[in-house]
């Protein structure tokens, strides 16, 4: 009997230890002790779930989760006595996730560094995203000036592309601002019926516009959005008037905080530009522009869309 219950005990041990590994990011994906001179890791690292990252970052939690976050590992790197930098990777599953959180919490103003896909570094934080990956770097006790050696042996141990997301090809490129992308998940421009929308400036003459394309995931929702957005702009009191050389449905309003808008359904998105110097011919331009591919790129439309133009390459990363 007590071989028996020996057994039985360990195989849920064995059990819980995969069930872990499986949600862990492998600690191969981090830098080892003394990769960055002088540099150690004080104890192993510690994994997060989606049940128990809260005991980690309780008051950021659910905005990583509304992110799509996985897991997460954290280890602590010390040097000598008082120098100690928490280094935090964070699985958020696509590219687009990594990227949307990124910028969610990049401060305003901060430069790339060269590091991942996007990055920048301070004082005391240094914060990178590559592929599905959201990388920090905190300054526990002591000084920064290790974060970016560590930031960068951070990146070379992760397994992933440097690449933007793919979904952000949907975005023309010509006269596109750079380091100007951006994604929500859901709430664009205030609207709950706009989700999994992405983002970016444009110079059009001496007038900037902004560009939102929101994936509804199937053309009834986006019929959905788009009538709701319709119905928002005449509640409004905006001027609606139908647009009729854009492919499926389109509009321009003048918006009372948005200033002139010009937006499209198309299949499965709808799609919407604004400016408040940009006229409502220019506006129209910029969302002729858009090119819908699919996700895994080569420029081949998606159902219910009809491009009729190759895909736009984004720009160089930073």
């Amino acid at each position: 009997m007590r071989a028996w219950r020996n057994l039985v005990l360990a195989a849920t041990a064995a059990a819980i230890v995969g069930s872990l590994a499986s949600w862990a990011v492998p600690t191969r994906y981090l830098p080892p002790s003394n990769k960055v001179k002088g540099w150690l890791w004080r104890k192993q690292p510690t994994a997060y779930s989606a049940q128990t990252l809260y005991k980690y970052i309780d008051g950021a939690a659910d905005l990583y989760l509304a992110y799509g976050f996985r897991e997460a590992t954290v280890v602590e790197f010390y040097r000598g006595k008082s120098d100690v930098i928490m280094l935090d990777v964070y699985d958020m599953g696509r590219p687009l996730h990594a990227f949307g959180i990124f910028n969610s919490e990049k401060p305003a103003g901060a430069k790339g560094t060269g590091i991942g896909a996007q990055s920048y570094v301070s004082s005391n934080l240094a914060a990178f995203w590559k592929g599905p990956f959201y990388v920090k770097l905190s300054v526990v006790d002591g000084k920064g000036e290790a974060l970016s050696a560590l930031a960068r042996a951070a990146d070379m141990y992760l397994p992933a592309s440097a690449e933007l997301p793919v979904e952000l090809r949907r975005l023309p490129a010509q006269h596109r601002l750079r380091d100007s992308e951006g994604y929500v998940k859901k709430d664009a421009l205030g609207h709950q019926f706009l989700v999994e929308t992405i983002s970016a400036d444009y110079q059009l003459g001496k007038a900037t516009a902004t560009l939102y394309i929101s994936d509804l995931g199937m053309p009834p929702k986006a019929e959905q959005a788009w009538g709701k957005l319709r119905d928002f702009q005449a509640k409004a009191g905006a001027d609606v008037v139908d647009v009729s050389d854009l492919r499926d449905e389109g509009l321009a309003a003048k918006d009372s905080s948005l200033g002139q808008l010009v937006a499209s359904h198309q299949g499965r998105f709808v799609i919407i530009a604004v400016s408040e110097k940009a006229s409502q011919a220019e506006l129209t331009d910029l969302v002729k522009q858009v090119v819908l591919v699919r996700e895994g790129g080569r420029g081949r439309p998606l159902p219910g869309n009809r491009p009729d133009r190759a895909p736009a390459r984004p720009p160089g990363n930073p």
